[in-house]
């Protein structure tokens, strides 16, 4: 559990730092342009899949950077969902013998290792070199 939570939460931490202060981000919602500063982009206004692609895209002027880094990115969004799940524990059954059944099989299930190859993969790709 405590991995999960820590990479995604190391993972979040690297998207806020790399955004420079004086970045705006151009974010179309239903239909609007709005720009963001950095204020706002850490705020809950911008999703973390949205700073996974579009601000990241945006900041590195890489159109296409989330089909170029589809496979990677949905990795690190299973990682993510599977956070969410472990933080909110809600409860999936009726009975105390269910309870948390499901969030406890698919932590079981993860190939961590595999996860932490794409963040590490990911992060290199927006920073190179970042970590060896």
């Amino acid at each position: 559990m405590i991995s999960v939570i820590s990479l995604i939460t190391s993972l979040e931490a690297f998207l806020n730092q790399i955004i420079k202060n004086n970045f705006n981000y151009k974010q179309i919602k239903r239909g609007k342009s709005l720009i963001l500063n950095k204020k706002k982009i850490e705020s809950s206004q911008v999703s973390f899949k949205e700073k996974l692609t579009g601000v990241i895209a945006q900041l590195l002027n890489q159109p296409d950077f989330s089909i170029k880094n589809a496979e990677i990115i949905e990795s690190i969004m299973e990682l993510y969902h599977l956070r969410r799940e472990i933080i909110h524990l809600k409860t999936n059954a009726l009975d105390e013998m269910g309870l948390y059944f499901k969030s406890i099989g698919r932590l079981l299930d993860i190939d961590l290792g595999k996860l932490i190859v794409s963040i590490k993969e990911y992060i290199n790709i927006v920073e190179p070199n970042f970590i060896e």
